[in-house]
């Protein structure tokens, strides 16, 4: 998808990577597998991907954000030491959910 931030790629990458059976992440589970330290950062980033269509919220539930399918964030800005950093802090995210 054109025009989102790099944050907001991190963001997509993220909620594909922590959506399970269906079920998608928290903002806090976003937060911290971003590395971020404020909800409303959070908050912020989710609802600047809603106004650009990348994501929809279901109406009168918690946890209810969707990304649409055709959600592909462009990738070639970003260096490969900020992709690795990412994979990694998805990953520790995810091993620390599985021991926790």
């Amino acid at each position: 998808m054109i025009g989102l931030t790099t944050k907001q790629a991190r963001a997509v990458e993220t909620i594909r990577k922590l959506t399970r059976g269906g079920r998608p992440p928290s903002y806090r589970e976003i937060g911290e597998a971003m590395g971020l330290k404020s909800l409303a950062q959070v908050h912020q980033i989710i609802h600047g991907l809603k106004d650009r269509g990348a994501l929809e919220f279901g109406e009168g539930r918690s946890r209810s954000l969707r990304l649409k399918d055709d959600v592909t964030p462009d990738l070639q800005g970003w260096t490969t030491p900020e992709l690795r950093h990412l994979r990694d802090q998805i990953d520790r995210e995810l091993r620390r959910r599985a021991w926790g």
